[in-house]
């Protein structure tokens, strides 16, 4: 088995920690060995150097037979990726990162079908990788994958195989920056999700924000965002009681936000910006927000003083139709760094943000009849 590791070892350059080919297993560098010598897992994690080792991932690397963990994210990898079908053993298999030079074509990952003992598998930022995502459909049989990303897979066409929706045990499904025109609405099928990512970066991409997303009651986890969703914020996601974040950015949401939202009293952060929601904005927000953002869409009225929430320390209300002043109850905001309030029709004095000395980023241009005499401070940052 150290002979396997010394020809990765060739391959990439010298891991951080091992300046000279270990003779014994254990010595290496995110390696870790069962009593018998046997190499379990390999985690470049443990050896991430600036920069980062590079080279092809060498077809020895087969020999590592009992091998269960392999995380190869943190290696500028090269060249194409061999069949790792023999390492039926693995249960985590993990490959590429943002800049990944790897290339290679979808259909040429079926050997991914022979690992039956996945439970986590990582393919990321393979962007030189081309053919048709619905060729991932094979994936559908690892019953046992409970953590699933395909991500930033930017070169390949198509849209995702809605065999996915047959891996029930999946806690964990990140496909964010695909290029399929579609939304996966498929993905509200798989009922035990508490992290979910389908964040886009394709104008083609549209769809319905649906209902069935309050059947996920487990997510802590939801990412929505640059999808040109269409439709409202539904008032049975009071369901979703574990809902930690909530990203629906850039989406073509239109209507209030719900009341009933102030079931999700778990959430700490909200990203409602860049849709066309209106109205006064509800007591719908838990107190343990940290970061809600609702800019750039049609909200009126004043700033209610509910909005001054103990734990707020991002609050973006830009480019909307705000009127009045800032309420008394934010000089209470301690926790606050940043404060966005410009474009808006403020026409009050901002003697309650001068108080807030505390501020670390601030943003009031363009927010109407707006006093900074008080505000000398800003200057100092």
């Amino acid at each position: 088995m150290v002979s396997a590791l010394v020809q990765l070892n060739e391959a990439w350059g010298t891991w951080a920690g091992n300046s000279n080919a270990a003779t014994a297993c254990a010595a290496w560098a995110g390696v870790t060995c069962s009593p018998k010598g046997l190499v379990l897992a390999l985690d470049a994690k443990a050896f991430v150097a600036d920069p980062p080792p590079s080279g092809a991932i060498p077809a020895d690397i087969t020999n590592l037979a009992y091998l269960q963990y392999l995380d190869l994210s943190y290696i500028d990898l090269v060249g194409s990726i061999p069949s790792l079908a023999s390492l039926t053993s693995l249960t985590h298999l993990a490959i590429g990162m943002d800049g990944c030079r790897l290339a290679g074509t979808l259909d040429g990952l079926g050997w991914l079908s022979s690992l039956s003992n996945l439970q986590t598998l990582r393919l990321v930022g393979l962007a030189d990788f081309t053919g048709d995502l619905s060729s991932l459909h094979i994936l559908s049989h690892l019953e046992s994958i409970q953590h699933l990303a395909l991500s930033s897979l930017t070169n390949a066409t198509g849209e995702i195989p809605r065999e996915i929706r047959y891996l029930t045990a999946l806690t964990a499904l990140d496909l964010s920056y695909l290029r399929a025109v579609d939304f996966p609405d498929w993905v509200t099928q798989l009922p035990n999700l508490q992290s979910l990512n389908v964040n886009a970066d394709d104008e083609r991409r549209q769809g319905l924000l649906s209902d069935d997303f309050s059947l996920l009651t487990a997510l802590t986890s939801l990412s929505l965002g640059h999808n040109n969703l269409d439709g409202y914020l539904p008032k049975s996601w009071s369901s979703l009681v574990n809902l930690q974040e909530l990203d629906l950015t850039y989406n073509r949401l239109q209507g209030t936000i719900p009341a009933t939202f102030s079931t999700l009293t778990a959430l700490t952060k909200l990203v409602l910006s860049e849709n066309s929601l209106s109205g006064s904005i509800p007591p719908a927000f838990s107190t343990n927000i940290q970061i809600l953002w609702l800019g750039y869409n049609s909200f009126s009225g004043p700033i209610p003083p509910h909005l001054a929430l103990t734990n707020l320390v991002e609050l973006q209300l830009s480019s909307n139709l705000f009127t009045g002043g800032i309420p008394s109850a934010f000089t209470k905001l301690t926790a606050m760094s940043t404060l966005d309030i410009c474009n808006n029709s403020l026409s009050s004095d901002l003697d309650v943000v001068a108080q807030m000395t505390w501020l670390t980023d601030i943003h009031v241009s363009g927010s109407g009849d707006v006093d900074h005499r008080h505000m000398t401070w800003l200057t100092d940052m």
